[in-house]
């Protein structure tokens, strides 16, 4: 996945505020980020969104705030409640991130409190890893360059119950042992959260 691409509303844009026709409906508006801004990475960001539901539930904006990203309506609070459930998407060999509308780059980063780093899944893309590694609980997938030139893949998982498994036991893909290790601090069970929940009456 590339870094997050946060666009903060421009308000001398002419499209600064994509979404006033929709006050008062924040939870139903998500948007896609990380996209690298061409037609085509757009199209396969919409038919990796339509996927997920039927094409009657989603209803892109007709103007974007953004090529790097991607604003839709869903048409219910129950279907707002499974993407709730969505972090990221497929699109591609990439992974881009999904949230609702109004999350900040704090808010996107603040779902991330279970997180393996591996050494040697780097010879897949964030793709593969992704569908690979859904089963267990991973929820998102970055990549990291070091100086020297060694990249380091941080695979975001949705409970402390599927992290703790996946940095105490050994995850294969292939005949490549992923060799997680922690960079989440594992708190005693009876202070653990037991779930990566995005708290929305949380301040960022």
């Amino acid at each position: 996945m590339i870094p997050i691409v946060y666009v903060r509303p421009n308000t001398k844009s002419k499209h600064y505020s994509p979404h006033n026709r929709c006050r008062g409906q924040s939870e139903l508006l998500f948007k896609v980020i990380d996209l690298d801004g061409s037609d085509e990475y757009t199209k396969s960001a919409k038919n990796a969104v339509l996927a997920l539901t039927h094409d009657d539930v989603i209803q892109f904006l007709h103007v974007q705030p953004s090529p790097n990203e991607l604003h839709f309506w869903v048409n219910s609070f129950a279907h707002a409640n499974k993407f709730l459930e969505i972090w990221s998407i497929i699109t591609g060999e990439s992974v881009c991130r999904l949230g609702l509308a109004k999350f900040s780059m704090h808010q996107f980063r603040n779902r991330n409190k279970f997180v393996g780093r591996s050494t040697t899944a780097s010879k897949f893309t964030d793709a593969q890893i992704h569908s690979n590694l859904a089963n267990i609980g991973v929820k998102d997938i970055y990549r990291r360059q070091s100086e020297d030139g060694s990249i380091d893949v941080f695979a975001v998982f949705d409970s402390e119950i599927s992290y703790k498994n996946a940095v105490t036991k050994s995850v294969w893909m292939h005949d490549t042992n992923l060799k997680f290790s922690p960079q989440t601090q594992m708190l005693p069970t009876k202070q653990s959260s037991s779930k990566n929940n995005y708290n929305k009456n949380k301040r960022p």
